[in-house]
């Protein structure tokens, strides 16, 4: 949750400015701004979420006390708020320009796909010698993912987004987590 907070805080602030570069139909603005938004995202997301997986034993046991599956689950489960947070920032960024129908249809699919994919994944993760719990943990994942995968395809097709500023972060974000 304090991943997702720090991104909730973020959006309430950089997502508003797209709109007068919506409403003077500055698509390099749009651009820029929506950029910038994602890499301040990955910039912060990223190392705090590796860090919380890495951390994961004696920060469920000060929160929770100790367990033998939950810092196991929690290792990976965080990984649900870095989905999450680009969730988040896509779908505020396709809600502020106004990109309704496609926010519409793909939380439908994400939700849809979570569904499906959630008890088969877990027999899968059973059937390949992991616990089952970590199906349920790639199931939802996917189920963010999906979503911003098809506002991406919407964002790139409707308004011209290049998105390799931001890729080009991520990959000195992940060179320097790693």
């Amino acid at each position: 949750m304090i991943v997702i907070a720090l991104v909730t805080g973020l959006m309430t602030s950089l997502i508003p400015n797209l709109t007068p570069n919506l409403v003077e139909n500055d698509t390099k603005g749009i651009e820029n701004r929506i950029n910038k938004t994602y890499q301040i995202v990955l910039f912060f997301v990223i190392p705090m979420t590796v860090g919380l997986s890495i951390l994961a034993e004696p920060v469920w046991t000060i929160f929770y006390g100790a367990s033998k599956y939950g810092p196991i689950a929690y290792q990976f489960l965080v990984f649900v708020a870095l989905a999450t947070s680009l969730f988040t920032s896509t779908t505020m960024i396709v809600q502020v320009l106004k990109g309704n129908k496609v926010l519409f249809i793909s939380l439908v699919l994400g939700i849809l796909s979570k569904i499906v994919l959630n008890v088969p994944f877990m027999y899968l993760f059973d059937y390949i010698g992991l616990e089952a719990f970590y199906g349920s943990i790639a199931a939802t994942i996917f189920g963010f993912i999906l979503p911003v995968a098809i506002c991406f395809v919407y964002l790139k097709k409707n308004f011209k987004i290049n998105f390799k500023p931001a890729l080009k972060t991520l990959g000195n974000v992940l060179m320097a987590v790693v």
